[in-house]
């Protein structure tokens, strides 16, 4: 089921999400310390959802951010401009101009990349689409907001410190893009109920040039992060019927052996 939602909304509303999941990933206890623990977004996060409304919904810009005006918060006079200044903008996150303009040059270098730029023409696709289902197996509710669809294509945006394929590819490893690529595509084709042609990751990076590279995801890659989603699905699932959320130690909470690791192994393996 589509649900026309803010982001806002989205996050606050049921089901598992991509992010739950990575966090269930670490391990039970953490997913369960952060469901009662809610962060506070970081400079990252920020400027994320930044580049988002910029590309994806700027007329949201001026209703959930708030430009941080000029102010010397060291007088008396600047304290109460600044708690003035707070006050009108409960809600909305705030920004400097310097944040502003670091995420329209990222806006601005997608857009005139000559692959990624096609897939943001003016009255094309679809954006911020929120996707709920039920998984067949556990009956779990599960949700996914895409970024960008244009036809057949789901259009994920990310930043980077390096968009170089081997750095990309290590850190989107790392991070879990696999998982959320193969998350992303089960909502699509849930909802649709036809195959996804292609998952793009259009990916910026955070210093100038601000290169951009557009990566497809291949098939291997989508296959095993359906099967650690399955994995973790069926975790939660267990975990909140048996009201036993674990850590590192297991469900049993045993005593874990310590060794060293497969690297120091092979190679002492290779001189006996």
């Amino acid at each position: 089921m589509i649900k026309k939602m803010s982001n806002k909304a989205y996050h606050a509303s049921k089901g598992l999400s991509k992010s739950m999941m990575d966090k269930l990933n670490k391990s039970p206890a953490h997913f369960k310390y952060w469901q009662e623990h809610p962060e506070e977004p970081t400079e990252a996060m920020v400027m994320g959802s930044l580049l988002h409304t910029l590309l994806l919904e700027r007329k949201l810009l001026n209703k959930e951010y708030a430009l941080m005006p000029d102010i010397n918060k060291r007088t008396n006079e600047g304290k109460q401009a600044y708690a003035d200044f707070l006050e009108q903008n409960k809600g909305k996150q705030i920004i400097t101009k310097e944040q502003l303009e670091l995420a329209n040059q990222w806006a601005r270098a997608i857009k005139n990349h000559p692959i990624a730029g096609k897939y943001f023409q003016p009255k094309t696709g679809k954006n911020e689409v929120s996707i709920f289902w039920n998984d067949k197996e556990t009956g779990e509710l599960c949700k996914a907001r895409l970024d960008r669809m244009v036809d057949n294509v789901i259009i994920d945006l990310k930043t980077a410190i390096s968009a170089q394929q081997d750095d990309f590819q290590r850190k989107a490893y790392d991070l879990g893009y696999h998982r959320q690529a193969a998350w992303f595509k089960e909502a699509y084709e849930q909802e649709f109920n036809k195959e996804l042609d292609k998952f793009l990751f259009i990916v910026v990076e955070k210093t100038a040039p601000y290169s951009v590279v557009v990566y497809d995801c291949d098939l291997f890659m989508l296959e095993i992060g359906a099967k650690e989603n399955r994995e973790l699905l069926q975790k939660y699932h267990e975990c909140k019927l048996s009201n036993n959320w674990y850590g590192y130690d297991g469900e049993t909470n045993e005593i874990q052996k310590l060794g060293l690791p497969n690297y120091v192994v092979a190679k002492n393996m290779e001189e006996i």
